[in-house]
């Protein structure tokens, strides 16, 4: 396949929009965090190894090996305690919100590595719970992504093709530009044959390009292998044709699908929906929701939260409130509007970001019917406002709304708060000036 796409010279590098909301964005529902919460329980880190100093004497020897036996084995225990506690706190998490904390996944990261010893499953975890750092920058997740790559690999991980696998979906989920005929080249230097789920990824990532001859190319290579094309290689191919600016094309698939045997879902109406949305087509988006209503089909509040991101980071925020207005806070809208939320700030859509802030339930007291029972809310969205970096006087504009709404009682202290904690004393230096200006005034 590699010499294949090589031949045909259709390979490009594949450009950088953001992966948790729009088409190649996974849902945060509740079987993906079980999923993920799956590969946190089933690994198991193994005993560090100890050296034993060569003695002489019979006695002296069967001394050391008891000694040795019995601080191994203390050592042992305090390992898998720790390790224990490391993978509860990323399982509680995953369980929570969909998500994971960078912070908490180094430390079973260094944990492993401190343990001199990882397993493939124990890479493969790692490598996988990349794809659930939603707050982190597309930089920040393919930096941590090679890192334990190449740690994992150092220290004798062997991988296979579920590793690249999971390696070519950070790279899908960051926009990552990389080289489809190298990935698989390096592959086969392994000796590792790609899977189904390998070129379904190399057929998204040219979508995500809008190369549609490239994703052809994969797509007549995995028909000569018998593969089938499943419901997510149909929505890429929408994404694809409204990306290469075909929206009769994008709008073809859907037929295409129904002859083929694959029923469209919500997931597909999204995407054309997100594609409409990347050209600012309104009028289209409208009649196409209008339709899905005759048909009694109505979107999902994480649906319209795609709508929302794709329209905000290509440049028609004007249009989100009358989407935001059809919100019915189903559950779990509150872990997908914070992820959307951290999305936006990342992608520098700060006011689209607050708008989705807004759409959370009213503060009340824990219990309350439609409460978080957060005294504070919002306090994610300073979190991340600080955590990204944005500038100051945004900061403090927000703060000062969020404090007349009555959502945070003190922002610009937490905010100051956040900086403290992140260690960038030139931040907090410049929130303190913002605070003695208003106790200034």
């Amino acid at each position: 396949m590699a010499a294949l796409l090589r031949s045909a010279k259709l390979v490009r590098l594949i450009p950088a929009i953001s992966r948790q909301i729009g088409q190649n964005t996974t849902r945060l529902s509740s079987s993906n965090a079980l999923l993920a919460s799956k590969y946190l329980q089933k690994a198991q880190f193994p005993r560090p190894r100890y050296l034993c100093t060569t003695l002489h004497r019979p006695q002296d020897v069967k001394e050391q090996q008891d000694a040795t036996s019995q601080v191994s084995s203390r050592d042992a225990v305090r390992q898998a305690a720790m390790f224990e506690q490391l993978l509860r706190e990323l399982d509680f998490s995953v369980r929570r919100t969909g998500r994971i904390v960078k912070s908490k996944l180094e430390r079973v990261f260094n944990a492993v590595v401190a343990s001199g010893q990882v397993t493939s499953k124990q890479a493969l975890m790692l490598f996988r719970s990349c794809t659930m750092l939603s707050e982190e920058t597309r930089d920040s997740k393919l930096a941590l992504m090679d890192q334990m790559w190449n740690k994992m690999a150092e220290m004798g991980a062997k991988y296979d093709v579920g590793h690249y696998n999971a390696q070519l979906k950070v790279y899908l989920d960051s926009e990552h530009k990389f080289s489809a005929t190298d990935f698989l080249a390096n592959m086969e230097a392994k000796d590792i044959q790609p899977n189904r789920v390998t070129y379904q990824h190399l057929v998204m990532a040219y979508c995500q390009q809008g190369d549609i001859e490239g994703a052809r190319k994969v797509l007549e290579f995995m028909k000569t292998k018998d593969f089938p094309i499943t419901e997510a290689v149909f929505n890429a191919l929408i994404t694809g044709h409204g990306r290469a600016g075909d929206m009769e094309n994008a709008k073809g698939i859907l037929d295409v699908m129904r002859n083929t045997g694959v029923e469209p879902s919500l997931d597909t109406y999204t995407a054309l929906l997100c594609a409409f949305a990347e050209h600012g087509d309104i009028q289209a988006i409208e009649e196409f929701i209008s339709e899905l209503e005759k048909t009694e089909t109505s979107l999902m509040d994480s649906d319209y939260l795609q709508l929302v991101y794709s329209l905000a980071t290509h440049g028609h925020s004007q249009y989100i409130p009358k989407f935001l207005e059809k919100i019915r806070h189903d559950q779990g809208y509150v872990q997908d509007a914070i992820a959307t939320t951290s999305q936006l700030i990342i992608a520098e859509c700060d006011d689209a970001a607050f708008e989705v802030l807004l759409t959370l339930p009213p503060v009340g007291n824990a219990g309350e019917e439609g409460s978080t029972g957060d005294p504070n809310n919002g306090y994610f969205f300073i979190r991340n406002m600080v955590y990204h970096q944005r500038p100051i006087d945004t900061l403090a504009k927000f703060c000062d709304q969020l404090q007349e709404r009555g959502i945070h009682t003190v922002p610009l202290q937490f905010a100051l708060k956040c900086a403290l904690e992140d260690n960038n004393a030139e931040y907090a230096y410049s929130i303190v000036k913002v605070l003695k200006k208003k106790v200034s005034v």
